[in-house]
């Protein structure tokens, strides 16, 4: 069941256990009964939240978040997560999940943020000690002095001048007048150890068992050597000329008038780029073809899956439209503003699409069809029993087939005549007075 208002700005939908009330753009929610879940959005991508059973999560512009997350197997109070970027970070301890507070840049400690274990600073960037893996690194101040140790690994540095980086029998890292020049002994604890030499932008050195890189004067010349996957290529300049010729890797470019590329199960080639792209991709359960036109005004992807029996395609003409199929399900809209950039962004479907969505139709996989021209003005539904179009606000019709056979509804001018037919009984209403009806006797009216 679907009812809208104002075109495409009210909705309210109601699909198995999923249900949808909103008012584009301004806000928009969907329940699911079965999950037990909820999903808003507040003027996306501005505000959202979330819900599943006890775990909660507010965003607002990706500033601001407020998660609430319920303790697995526990019934202790819920612990709760605050952030206001980049100035305020809050949260309550639990059992296992230590809290922490921070003020920007005044100071504060950190726990599972960033990509560390934990921050501590103090008037940032005058002091900050940070902790990852057993790495404790101290800036005084935060980049240009620091100084970092571990049980294995120790170095320091003074930012841009120089700076060493050493794991004793793993790597020794040194910069000097970063980024100019670098001298940098890697993976030593393998079969594979790397010797790096640079000084920008006169060369760039790479030697190891595997492979080997020579760069002189960038971007002018360049060669790579893979023994390992068995080719040779070239740069003359780079990205003008590029040559590879061996096992793994074919290449032939003359930027930008023409390229093919075959690596392994890929390949890709371009004609007079950004006019014409494709891309293919060989796997071993599916194929996947790419092809476009000055990158996304024209696309064309079509995804196989052989030992399925199934694919998908989808085609883009932006931004007049987008058709999308898979298996027995098909969608088409016109325009499509945005869904060409964004194909996966279910937020943007539900709180935006319909606003310049002049042209829907959705099929699902059980043949069950709804189609809708200038937000709803047209618009008709079509599954096993059941049909319903309307021409608002003129005219609607309904038929369904019911316990007792064919049931059909009529309504002229948003109802000031109502026409109900079903097995022998008929019904007429005028003006919303009460029905008329003939035919075999009814215990109840229409």
């Amino acid at each position: 069941m679907e009812w809208s208002a104002l075109g495409p700005l009210g909705v309210y939908r109601e699909e198995g256990a999923r249900t949808t009330l909103g008012l584009r753009p301004l806000i928009l929610r969907e329940t699911d009964a079965e999950t037990d879940s909820t999903e808003a959005d507040l003027l996306y991508p501005i505000g959202a939240y979330a819900r599943e059973r006890e775990d909660v999560d507010w965003r607002f512009f990706t500033l601001f978040r407020r998660a609430e997350l319920e303790p697995p197997g526990r019934e202790e109070a819920t612990p709760s997560e605050v952030s206001l970027y980049p100035f305020l970070f809050w949260r309550t301890g639990s059992p296992g999940r230590p809290g922490y507070f921070a003020f920007f840049p005044l100071g504060g400690h950190l726990r599972d943020r960033f990509g560390r274990d934990d921050i501590t600073f103090a008037l940032f960037p005058l002091y900050a000690r940070t902790v990852n893996d057993d790495l404790r690194t101290t800036h005084l101040p935060w980049p240009f002095v620091a100084v970092w140790s571990g049980p294995e690994q120790s170095g320091w540095q003074v930012w841009p001048l120089y700076g060493r980086d050493v794991w004793p029998g793993r790597f020794d890292k040194t910069f000097t007048l970063w980024p100019l020049g670098f001298t940098q002994d890697l993976d030593l604890d393998t079969e594979n150890p790397k010797w790096v030499r640079i000084l920008l932008p006169f060369y760039s050195l790479l030697r190891s068992p595997q492979r080997d890189e020579t760069t002189i004067l960038w971007p002018f010349f360049s060669k790579v050597t893979d023994r390992q996957e068995g080719y040779e290529e070239w740069h003359l300049p780079w990205p003008i000329v590029r040559i590879a010729r061996g096992e793994t890797r074919r290449i032939t470019r003359v930027w930008p008038f023409y390229s093919t590329a075959v690596r392994q199960t890929r390949t890709d080639e371009f004609v007079l780029w950004p006019l014409y792209l494709t891309e293919r991709e060989d796997r071993e359960d599916s194929r996947l073809t790419r092809r476009r036109i000055l990158f996304y005004l024209v696309q064309d992807t079509r995804e196989e899956r052989p030992q399925e029996g199934r694919g998908r395609h989808r085609l883009d003409a932006w931004p007049l439209f987008f058709y999308e199929a898979e298996g027995d399900a098909a969608t088409f809209q016109a325009l499509a503003l945005l869904e060409t950039f964004l194909p996966e962004d279910a937020a943007l479907r539900r709180s935006w699409a319909p606003l310049w969505s002049l042209y829907r139709y959705e099929r699902g996989p059980d043949g069950h069809t709804v189609s809708s021209l200038l937000w709803n003005f047209y618009r008709r539904e079509e599954a096993e029993g059941f049909l319903t179009w309307q021409l608002a606000p003129l005219v609607a019709y309904r038929a369904e087939v019911g316990a007792g056979g064919p049931v059909r509804d009529l309504w002229l001018l948003l109802g000031l005549v109502q026409l109900h037919s079903t097995p022998g009984r008929r019904g007429l209403r005028l003006f919303y007075l009460p029905w008329i009806t003939w035919g075999v006797p009814a215990e109840a009216e229409p």
